[in-house]
């Protein structure tokens, strides 16, 4: 009863239940998409992607672990707050830009917390979350008090777009909570819960 949105996607679902593997052509690995093949096959061709925070010497096959890197040990350290709208950052450089392009200017103030806006239809869009207007998700029974958020749910988790992408193998998630959980395989922790089970254990 699965549903897709690009033929792509349900080309590589009915791959996967046919059993069709994609084969790295230089090891004895395999993959159910030929996106994952793609990204493992970076790795044999030593395509690196540094890391460029300060003291960090590391680098990643592909952009998406990189990224994944930097969200995970990087930027969870948030020291610098605005003091007009209390957003984090982890670099001072970070909160200066927020700063000149959220606030600088702005003309539109909302009359029920501390938001300025530059532009009126986003004070409007911002009050609705005052207003208690909600944007409910088409495909559950899930609502979010913005359409952003609503928009950001659909695609992560109805259109199976995963931006999370282990650092120790490719595997991604759509969320940042089932990484987590999969990273600590890892270390040679296990979950034994129901929905766990059922996926299966790492490569």
């Amino acid at each position: 009863s699965k549903s897709f949105s690009q033929k792509s996607r349900l080309k590589s679902h009915l791959l996967y239940h046919e059993g069709v593997m994609f084969n790295c052509a230089r090891c004895s690995q395999s993959f159910t998409e030929k996106g994952s093949l793609k990204k493992h096959q970076q790795e044999h061709e030593g395509i690196s992607f540094p890391c460029d925070y300060r003291d960090c010497s590391k680098s990643y096959s592909n952009r998406g672990t990189l990224t994944a890197h930097q969200r995970m040990v990087h930027e969870h350290f948030k020291k610098h707050t605005c003091n007009q709208c209390l957003e984090t950052f982890s670099r001072k450089s970070d909160l200066e830009k927020h700063k000149i392009l959220t606030h600088e200017g702005n003309r539109f103030s909302c009359d029920k917390c501390s938001r300025s806006y530059s532009e009126k239809q986003s004070l409007k869009r911002h009050q609705l979350v005052h207003e208690g207007i909600r944007f409910p998700c088409n495909n559950c029974s899930k609502s979010f008090s913005m359409k952003t958020s609503m928009t950001t749910h659909q695609r992560e988790v109805h259109e199976g777009i995963k931006n999370f992408a282990c650092n120790q193998c490719l595997k991604t998630f759509a969320r940042r909570p089932d990484l987590k959980k999969h990273e600590l395989i890892h270390e040679g922790k296990r979950f034994h819960s129901k929905s766990y089970s059922q996926k299966g254990s790492s490569k």
